[in-house]
């Protein structure tokens, strides 16, 4: 078996689109082996690691985020290409680098589940980056790949919003309108270094009382985490108000 990557990973998951309509109308097992060989090669010929089905697409590890990078236009460009009986598979890419650790030749954690949420707001055909691998990729990219920055988007159950790019490269779709499963977030609110940890109670009191006053007063002596507690707060709430959730800082007001 080969030895799955750990540390700083990067995680390709992709994800067959209508796949349970497909499956409905049975004509999804023939074509899930095609999906399964395709996969497989764009995956290992370009160092990764295939981990796992996930019902409806696939994990797979790589090193080095140029590999992933490489098998996901791969991946598109074969499924684009192959002649499907029927209706073609389409399928849609996300790539995210972070820390994991492999246990029982699977991963668990925050890592996966962010590059799942990336997979998951990608349009049919469309391949899309978070910030963290484009840090990493923006180097090394090919003369003829490019990545289209596409603003900062919220995951649902993320604590912070994540800065996506599309993939750009020859023989890959490129016209896709705005994605529709991710909420953009406007808002103004400082980025914590540290964990929200032990204040989950008062941080769901001040969330319901915000939704239901149009103006909320936090008190106490200083140094109790007020301005903390607030950054939470909006950064929980930003997602509800059209306009988003923005910081004005007052202490060096005086008059």
């Amino acid at each position: 078996m080969t030895e799955l990557p750990a540390g700083t990973v990067t995680f390709l998951i992709s994800d067959i689109v209508d796949s349970t309509r497909r499956w409905v109308d049975g004509d999804m097992t023939n074509a899930l082996s095609t999906h399964d060989r395709l996969t497989r090669d764009a995956v290992e010929s370009n160092k990764g690691v295939w981990v796992k089905h996930t019902g409806d697409g696939v994990i797979a590890a790589f090193h080095m985020p140029g590999s992933a990078l490489d098998a996901a236009i791969h991946l598109q460009r074969a499924f684009m290409s192959q002649g499907w009986e029927g209706e073609p598979i389409r399928i849609r890419v996300g790539i995210h680098t972070g820390e994991a650790t492999p246990r029982d030749g699977d991963y668990f954690g925050l890592t996966v589940s962010a590059t799942a949420r990336i997979a998951d707001g990608a349009h049919p055909r469309q391949i899309l980056v978070s910030s963290a691998t484009r840090a990493l990729l923006e180097p090394g990219l090919d003369d003829d790949v490019s990545l289209i920055e596409l603003g900062e988007h919220r995951f649902k159950g993320l604590e912070s919003p994540i800065t996506l790019y599309q993939v750009n490269a020859p023989g890959l779709e490129s016209g896709f309108p705005p994605i529709e499963s991710l909420i953009r977030v406007e808002h103004n609110l400082p980025t914590q270094l540290t964990r929200f940890v032990g204040r989950e109670k008062e941080l769901a009191e001040v969330v319901e009382i915000v939704e239901g006053h149009r103006l909320t007063t936090l008190t106490g002596v200083g140094g109790a985490g007020k301005t903390r507690l607030s950054l939470e707060a909006a950064h929980a709430l930003a997602d509800d108000f059209k306009d988003g959730a923005w910081f004005v800082e007052l202490a060096t007001v005086s008059d």
